[in-house]
This record gives structure tokens, C-alpha cells and sequence, in this order.
């Protein structure tokens, strides 16, 4: 679901992480090496979302718990899909992205872009394998999505775009959103959001008046993930 609907909020997610990569990467491996060190990290979050109303989206999600102590009167919404949908999805949108950044090929990202734009919808791109220093800022990408959330949320050194760890992963997000609802049982700013509700508990959560003639704004269909992640992510 497209959250930008909400009345123009600046949100804090992956696209923003994307359009401006070389900083937000080196500001969340300094937050994972403080947090691991045992230093205090509540500054270098309040810093890293001044601006923003709103966190959402890898690499926040792997850090809730943290973000939350830090700003413990904010409303939750918990998105909630069937295991096997999440996953599958994954597997053709961020785990495609993140097999493209640790291989430096492009071609098997293309190639999937093809099956939801068509030959002529793909991204055309001047793309240089030599270019060492991209491929290094690439490689840091995907240094930073290791560390800093799937060691988090599927355990140290998972690689959650291995078949072989398919199970693991879906067992590992299972778990994530067990912890979520135990968590808030008792919190009246918490909702466990399906998309099929749509408009309304979203809106009773916020105490917004409910759009009455405009549709629910399903965002982040493959199609769209690609036009708005594909040349971002290659133009680092």
C-alpha cells in the first residue's frame, strides 16, 4: 500500500534509502556498529528521520523494536499478507535486487523486468562492468541489507535469496510477526492491517476523515517496484 496518501507526510522507507544510497547506507552501518558495540543509537535514529512523520519498509522494519522505544507514543500499523505471497514476492522484487548487487550482473534483472514491462517497458540503462567504483558502492548496498536487516530478522549470515533457505526464511517471518502482535497486544495505537480493509481502520487509527470517493491506493505492484527501484538502484 502507497502510504504517501497521508496528507502529504514525509515517510522514511527504501526509496529513500535508494535515491540518496551513499549516505543513508553509511548513516545505518554506523547505527548497526554503535548497536553492536552497546553504545546508545536513540541520537543517530532522530537524526536520520528528521523530516520525516513516518518509517516504513527494509531497513526500518528490522528495527522496530529500537525505533519504537525511541518514539514510544507512535501509531503502528502492522501489514500482514500470507506467508507464501511475502516470499514469493521477495523473491522477484528486493531478493532479485540484492542477488544483481552481491554478482554485479545486470542481465538477470533485466531479464525480470521484462516479464511484468515487456522488452520494450524495460529500464534502459548505460551500464559499465568496469566501472570498479559502482561496483563497489553496489557491494556496500548489499553489505548494509545483510547486516542490517536480514542478520536481524532471519538470523547471522542467512542469505534469504538462497533456495535452500527458503524455509528458514518464511519461518523467520512467521516469527517476526508473532513477535509484533505480542508486542502490542495491549497498545491502542496498534493495527494489524490487511489491504482487503482498505480505507477504514486506517483512518479510525489516525482519526482521518475516510476518503469517499477515492479508491484505495495499492501501490508497489512488480511493475511499479521496478520503474521506481530499477534505475535508482543501478545509478548509485
Amino acid at each position: 500500500v502507497d502510504l504517501n496518501w497521508t496528507q502529504g507526510i514525509q515517510i522514511y522507507n527504501m526509496r529513500t534509502v535508494l535515491q540518496n544510497s551513499r549516505f543513508h547506507v553509511a548513516k545505518w552501518a554506523e547505527i548497526a556498529r554503535e548497536h553492536d558495540a552497546g553504545r546508545p543509537i536513540a541520537h543517530l535514529f532522530r537524526k536520520l528521520f528528521t523530516g520525516f512523520r513516518a518509517v516504513t519498509d527494509y531497513p526500518a522494519v528490522a528495527w522496530w523494536r529500537e525505533i519504537q522505544e525511541i518514539y514510544p507514543d507512535a501509531k503502528v500499523i502492522h501489514t500482514s499478507r500470507p506467508v507464501d505471497d511475502w516470499y514469493n514476492s521477495s523473491v522477484d522484487t528486493v531478493f532479485a535486487f540484492l542477488n544483481y548487487a552481491n554478482s554485479y550482473d545486470l542481465q538477470p534483472l533485466i531479464a525480470l523486468q521484462e516479464r511484468y514491462e515487456g522488452k520494450a517497458g524495460a529500464v534502459q540503462v548505460e551500464f559499465d562492468p568496469k566501472a570498479k567504483d559502482k561496483q563497489k558502492h553496489v557491494q556496500a548496498w548489499a553489505d548494509f541489507m545483510q547486516q542490517s536487516v536480514w542478520d536481524r530478522l532471519f538470523g547471522k549470515g542467512v542469505d534469504p535469496t538462497l533456495a535452500t533457505e527458503r524455509e528458514r526464511v518464511k519461518e523467520a517471518f512467521r516469527e517476526h510477526e508473532r513477535q509484533v502482535r505480542e508486542a502490542h497486544a495491549k497498545n491502542d495505537n496498534f493495527l494489524d492491517f490487511k489491504m482487503a480493509d482498505g480505507w477504514a481502520p486506517l483512518c479510525k487509527l489516525l482519526r482521518w476523515r475516510c476518503p469517499s470517493q477515492e479508491p484505495f491506493p495499492f501501490r508497489n505492484h512488480k511493475r511499479e517496484f521496478f520503474e521506481a527501484s530499477l534505475k535508482p538502484m543501478i545509478d548509485m
